[in-house]
């Protein structure tokens, strides 16, 4: 053994309390390191659920738009008789057409989904029923423009009818609210078909063709097969239809007084007079609003509250039945979505349908 060592022996190596306060620092460092890798994983965990979620629901606000934007009532001008108000000659043959009016056997109709589809419970916020060239059928393939009905409503419920049998029994139903949407194929298309045909005693009834739960459907195919879930966590759907600002300026009203409660009936029963500017026509404009929460959001509140419809969701009674108020309807619904602290995200546009071609009968 060197002689220098001997009189050195503190240049071995490092004393113990050396040691101790290295790892000290090294295990402060570690502990650091770890919580910022574990922020910025959740971070990053939270950004790509909320992106995903988004863009599922961005994408399909862009098929609803679509579908909606083909929306067509073949309009076409006919006779008036102002007894029957439709072009349906009374029984009174001496009575002739007081004038030349619009008419269709098509339908577009917009307003409160429970009202329409009647369950305040399952739906909420607003819904659109059309008809449009869309091509699809149940049995054939390549059907061009076969005539088809269209929907599109908010419904909360469960997605056990998504799931093939052997699933569910094994997986937990997830209740959120959904963006779903009536399609049923141009074989079941109930346009033209009356409710109470099997009953000549009964009046005529052909508005129940947008009602998949309706007697019109039954034997036909089954709620689930004529409604299917387009996008999870819509919490609002919002139907405006409108006038163009040219032509609301031209009648000193807003463009939104069209249809100053949403509602938007194109074909109402029983008829309505020659005046009625709905009658028969597509609104040219609609203003569409999207309300959308994400899914982290949406697996909070049914861990809360399981299967019931979450209180954090809840629309304040009058909100969105005027056309007039529906910025301040949204910004207040807004500020309930923040204070239940949800992600949220808001996605509207105004569409203009290329079927409309819009004619002022009073003119």
């Amino acid at each position: 053994m060197s002689k220098s060592l001997l009189q050195n022996p503190k240049r071995n190596g490092f004393s113990l309390i050396e040691l101790l306060i290295s790892m000290a620092i090294l295990s402060v460092i570690i502990l650091l390191m770890s919580s910022m890798m574990d922020t910025t994983s959740k971070i990053w965990m939270g950004a790509r659920d909320r992106t995903t979620q988004f863009r599922e629901t961005r994408l399909s606000f862009e098929y609803f738009s679509r579908n909606l934007q083909q929306a067509t009532l073949n309009t076409y001008w006919d006779y008036y008789y102002d007894s029957t108000r439709t072009n349906l000659p009374p029984q009174n043959m001496d009575e002739t057409p007081s004038r030349h009016a619009p008419n269709s056997e098509l339908h577009f109709l917009t307003g409160q989904t429970d009202k329409l589809l009647g369950d305040t419970e399952r739906y909420r916020t607003h819904a659109v029923f059309f008809q449009a060239p869309l091509g699809y059928a149940r049995n054939y393939t390549d059907m061009g423009n076969l005539l088809n009905a269209r929907g599109f409503f908010v419904e909360f419920g469960d997605d056990q009818n998504t799931l093939p049998d052997f699933l569910k029994d094994r997986i937990t139903p997830r209740y959120r609210y959904r963006l779903k949407e009536f399609r049923p194929p141009g074989e079941d298309n109930m346009i033209y078909l009356d409710a109470n045909a099997s009953d000549k005693k009964k009046p005529v009834v052909l508005d129940q063709w947008y009602q998949p739960g309706s007697d019109l459907y039954r034997g036909r195919a089954p709620y689930h097969e004529l409604v299917r879930t387009v996008a999870d966590n819509v919490v609002a759907l919002i139907i405006s239809p409108r006038w163009s600002e040219k032509e609301a300026k031209s009648r000193k009203l807003n463009p939104e007084d069209l249809a100053p409660e949403y509602r938007y009936d194109s074909n109402p029963s029983p008829p309505t007079d020659w005046t009625d500017p709905a009658k028969h026509q597509l609104p040219p404009l609609i203003k569409v609003v999207f309300v959308t929460i994400s899914e982290k959001s949406a697996r909070y509140l049914q861990d809360r509250h399981g299967s019931k419809p979450p209180p954090e969701l809840e629309i304040e009674a009058g909100l969105f039945e005027q056309a007039g108020k529906l910025e301040k309807d949204l910004a207040r619904f807004e500020k309930h979505l923040q204070e239940s602290k949800m992600e949220y995200r808001i996605f509207q546009s105004i569409l203009k349908l290329q079927g409309a071609k819009w004619t002022d009968v009073q003119r």
